[in-house]
């Protein structure tokens, strides 16, 4: 941790986490919006009617940097005992401003699928 006058702190990740309550909030409403999007539906839909008992998620992978630009990234995932780790979709998000962008991996694009206007 650093101070206002640029001093370091080392303290361990669990006294950080026990005074800030909100360090999946983001993460959290990232995934809630991710979750109501027509395309990630779609493909939930798609992987249900082609395994038995998936288990699908939506899941945080941490922070990339790209070209200077801090993302979130974020993966639509399945698990099945037959396949197992499948990744389907990938989104990154920005926080400010915030955007969501999906990340087209043919062309290794990412568009613009959500921009929130202020």
């Amino acid at each position: 941790m650093r101070d206002f006058n640029s001093n370091f702190y080392c303290t361990s990740i669990d006294d950080i986490n026990e005074f800030n309550n909100n360090e999946f909030s983001y993460q959290d409403g990232v995934e809630a919006i991710l979750d109501t999007m027509h395309m990630v539906r779609f493909e939930k839909e798609r992987i249900e009617s082609k395994y038995q008992e998936p288990y699908i998620d939506i899941v945080y992978n941490g922070i990339i940097v790209i070209e200077n630009k801090e993302f979130h990234e974020f993966n639509l995932t399945s698990y099945t005992t037959s396949a197992g780790l499948e990744v389907y979709l990938s989104f990154f998000a920005t926080k400010k401003p915030f955007d969501i962008f999906e990340h087209d991996p043919m062309t290794n694009r990412m568009n613009s699928i959500l921009k929130r206007v202020e």
